[in-house]
């Protein structure tokens, strides 16, 4: 049994022990060998005396040990530590990629938006010039006046907007670059194969089944808005521009679609001698702007210049003009047409 004053150091030695642990032989020797070494606390370094195994000195206690291939083992948590890193730098960049082109979409969105307003704004000055290219041989007689000109403006309009004009017969839209046919009556346009088929189905049906002639009589076939009717030699067979000069007209930027550039050139109805103005155009010809030199309905005014659209006036005088009866004179104001029948009786 050891002294009292042994079992006493012991004890101390024990106490300061704790603080670091010593590792442990296969047989439960310690590697520093039997009370050959000493033990600081926490993080001191502890050295030992040669064992009896020879062991050399053992690392600190809080510094990691070389394995046999060479790398310091990595403290416990440290790989997840860095893998957790690596995940949360893998989801930055994924979201900054994200919102770069969250950003990129956005800025193309509004630069596309703003140049698509500005081509508007080109395409709508660019029909505007031409619209007024089509006037100018027809204003330089009104005095640059175009109110005769809202209607023929409006067909113009029409021609130059998307889906505007439809064809009654295939429920389709009218696009430039198709050929076109545009009835005389209520100058509607029509796809050439749409009213060619239309026209040979109209005429079949007017005829008899049995009728041994069909194909040699000229049935009418009438148009499918306003039913104005033609005859079977008139059934269109070419694409022609409006004023009908121009044979498959070419597709120009410059001009209206389906016209040829050139004047117009079609009579004015009612026929008054003159021809119409304008570049070649959709719908109706203006009223005549030429000015001409015209009295009243009674002959009795002097000669006034006028426009020829309007060349017909009344001076509101009596119209004096003998009756049939051959003995009255009429007495109401200067007016168009015959005279009414004579009022009184004998």
């Amino acid at each position: 049994m050891d002294a009292p004053w042994r079992q006493v150091a012991a004890g101390r030695g024990r106490a300061r022990g704790r603080a670091t642990a010593v590792p442990l032989s296969g047989n439960g020797v310690p590697f520093g060998g039997a009370g050959g070494g000493r033990a600081k606390g926490s993080g001191g370094a502890v050295s030992s005396g040669p064992g009896p195994g020879g062991a050399a000195a053992l690392a600190p206690a809080g510094r990691g040990q070389r394995s046999a291939g060479g790398e310091a083992p990595q403290p416990p948590g440290a790989r997840g530590e860095d893998g957790s890193e690596l995940m949360s730098q893998k989801k930055f960049e994924e979201i900054k990629k994200s919102n770069q082109a969250a950003a990129r979409k956005l800025l193309e969105e509004h630069c596309s938006s703003s140049s698509e307003e500005e081509g508007d704004e080109d395409l709508e000055g660019k029909q505007g010039k031409i619209v007024a290219n089509t006037f100018t041989t027809y204003t330089t007689h009104t005095d640059g006046d175009i109110h005769e000109l809202e209607r023929t403006k409006q067909y113009l309009n029409e021609a130059f907007q998307a889906g505007a004009m439809t064809c009654l017969i295939c429920i389709a839209s009218v696009k430039r670059n198709q050929a076109v046919w545009s009835c005389s009556g209520c100058f509607c346009i029509f796809h050439m194969p749409c009213i060619q088929k239309w026209a040979k189905d109209s005429q079949f049906l007017v005829s008899s089944v049995t009728d041994d002639d069909f194909g040699k009589k000229d049935y009418p076939w009438p148009c499918p808005k306003c039913r104005f009717e033609y005859k079977r030699s008139e059934t269109p067979s070419r694409y022609y521009c409006y004023c009908g000069k121009v044979e498959d007209p070419p597709l120009d930027p410059w001009l209206v679609p389906h016209s040829c550039g050139q004047v117009c050139e079609r009579e004015f109805k009612p026929s008054c001698g003159h021809k119409c103005l304008l570049l070649c155009h959709p719908g109706p010809c203006p009223p005549c702007p030429k000015m001409v030199t015209t009295t009243c309905y009674c002959k009795k005014a002097k000669p006034i210049p006028r426009r020829c659209s309007a060349k017909q006036w009344s001076c509101q005088l009596p119209c004096g003009r003998k009756l049939l009866c051959g003995h009255h004179k009429c007495e109401n104001p200067c007016h168009a047409g015959n005279c009414q029948p004579c009022p009184r009786v004998s």
